[in-house]
């Protein structure tokens, strides 16, 4: 990617490229690195579609989970509630039950019919849910599930 880059890309490239750079450093715990190409996708905002800013918002909520930074988690849940091609979907509401679990221990409380778009995000809840009341039998039958619907994707 560096060597493409190197020979000249497009703006719509570029957006993408210091994404991908900011997911790789991400990923690998690089945080510092990853901070600083963060300032520049939110410097380019303006250049970016609306897909491709809920990609970075999403990307840059994934960021602070990993620290643990609940607060700016919250930030950008907010930032991304601005969006209304995002705020009324089920992984929106995934990420807002599943933060607010983490940050201020809220039990999740949800319905099968907020998640009809992504029955898999529903039945990870399911997991979770089932391993918080104790119920190890029904948090496998779910997780069976999940492992069921993951060979069927791949």
């Amino acid at each position: 990617m560096e060597t493409l880059s190197d020979i000249g890309i497009n703006k719509r490239q570029e957006l993408c490229f210091e994404q991908c750079k900011f997911n790789y450093f991400t990923f690998h715990q690089s945080y510092y690195e990853a901070q600083k190409i963060l300032i520049i996708l939110e410097n380019k905002k303006e250049e970016m579609s609306e897909a491709v800013v809920m990609a970075n918002q999403i990307s840059k909520f994934i960021f602070y989970l990993k620290q643990g930074l609940y607060d700016d988690c919250e930030m950008t849940l907010e930032e991304m509630n601005q969006y209304r091609l995002f705020r009324d979907t089920p992984n929106f509401l995934y990420m807002r039950l599943m933060l607010s679990h983490l940050k201020n221990d809220t039990p999740l409380y949800f319905y099968e019919k907020d998640f009809k778009q992504s029955y898999v995000l529903f039945i990870q809840l399911m997991v979770i849910k089932c391993l918080e009341e104790s119920k190890p039998v029904e948090a496998h039958i779910h997780w069976n599930e999940l492992k069921k619907n993951a060979s069927s994707v791949g």
